[in-house]
């Protein structure tokens, strides 16, 4: 299949050049501009299943997303049909924020100023193989897969996760946009020596559009994550989707 994509398409680019513009496209879309503020809607709904794979629990969000500089900023407004308060649309920002400090043990983050998140240390952790090339929605994109490197770093819980992780991503051409991004982790992970728990499962995938205004964004999304706790297992499978796509 591969060779039958290059012949049609030509030579296939080198992972780094592709990763390169990739890169170069984070950090542009990064920029302060009058222009580069949009807003959307998105739908996320977690569903709690049993070790048969029955619902136990669905919830449902709705946010309200601003893109600013490429980066989606989002606010809790609803949850299973019921309004949030201001007051509660801050504690849901503030315990998000907690959250993500905890993963990346970086105590004073700064959310005011949007970063590529396709750094050179992310890069470094995996091995990149070009795969092939193909169209979608009748734009050219290329297909990489990626294995994590044996000898990446081990610093925190992110790393421990990031570093059983493989997967694939799909790139526009032209614009040099992730279009897909899909991810696997390889084997459970421990959470303290699996004191507080085990990350048995975790796989997502991404699919991100142009929209008819021009800037890209996450269209949809989907996975499945499953973690142990002492003698149980819970199973959530996850969906997003984005809507209403508008200039800001």
């Amino acid at each position: 299949m591969a060779t039958l994509l290059r012949a049609r398409g030509g030579e296939l680019p080198t992972p780094a050049a592709i990763l390169k513009r990739v890169q170069a496209r984070m950090a542009a879309v990064c920029e302060d501009s009058p222009t580069n503020r949009f807003l959307y809607s998105r739908t996320n709904v977690i569903e709690e299943l049993d070790t048969n794979n029955k619902l136990k629990k669905r919830t449902v969000k709705t946010y309200i997303v601003q893109q600013i500089q490429g980066l989606p900023q989002s606010k809790l407004l609803v949850v299973d049909g019921r309004p949030l308060n201001a007051a509660e649309q801050r504690w849901h920002v503030a315990d998000e924020q907690r959250l993500h400090r905890t993963l990346t043990e970086d105590k004073a983050p700064d959310y005011a100023k949007p970063k590529p998140w396709l750094t050179d240390d992310v890069l470094e952790r995996f091995t990149f193989t070009v795969t092939g090339r193909t169209n979608r929605m009748r734009r050219s994109v290329v297909m990489l897969e990626f294995q994590p490197r044996a000898d990446a770093p081990n610093r925190n819980m992110t790393d421990r996760i990031v570093n059983k992780i493989s997967g694939a991503v799909w790139v526009d051409e032209r614009d040099a946009e992730i279009v897909r991004l899909d991810l696997k982790m390889t084997e459970p992970v421990k959470f303290w020596g699996g004191i507080l728990g085990q990350l048995d499962r975790f796989e997502w995938t991404l699919w991100r559009r142009r929209s008819a205004l021009g800037p890209w964004f996450n269209e949809s999304s989907s996975g499945m994550v499953q973690i142990r706790k002492l003698f149980t297992s819970t199973r959530f499978r996850i969906s997003e989707e984005a809507f209403n796509f508008r200039r800001l």
